[in-house]
């Protein structure tokens, strides 16, 4: 395996850190941290990590990547949870049928 502790990754609009792990038969093993405009990060405040990021599970193999956002059902409960959900997957892309 290849470990990461911090990997950086500065975009023209967004900026994230990664850590974690791939192994050399290419299966990913990452918490992705993905800084948020400040105007979100008061409202996603109990989501974000201590480094003020929403952190995202990047997991499948490097073929076939899969990127999870945060259970929010269980950060926030019932129908809040539900609709900051729907918002992320658009924001992030995909639906309810497919892990990406």
């Amino acid at each position: 395996r290849v470990w990461n502790e911090r990997l950086t990754v500065d975009g023209q609009e967004r900026s994230m850190v990664l850590r974690g792990s791939t192994s050399f038969e290419g299966d990913l093993d990452y918490t992705v941290g993905v800084r948020v405009p400040k105007v979100l990060s008061k409202r996603l405040g109990s989501l974000l990590d201590e480094d003020g990021n929403l952190p995202l599970a990047l997991r499948g193999k490097l073929s076939k990547p899969k990127v999870k956002p945060p259970d929010v059902k269980k950060v926030l409960g019932g129908a809040a949870g539900d609709l900051l959900k729907k918002k992320l997957k658009d924001l992030l892309g995909g639906d309810d049928d497919k892990d990406r």
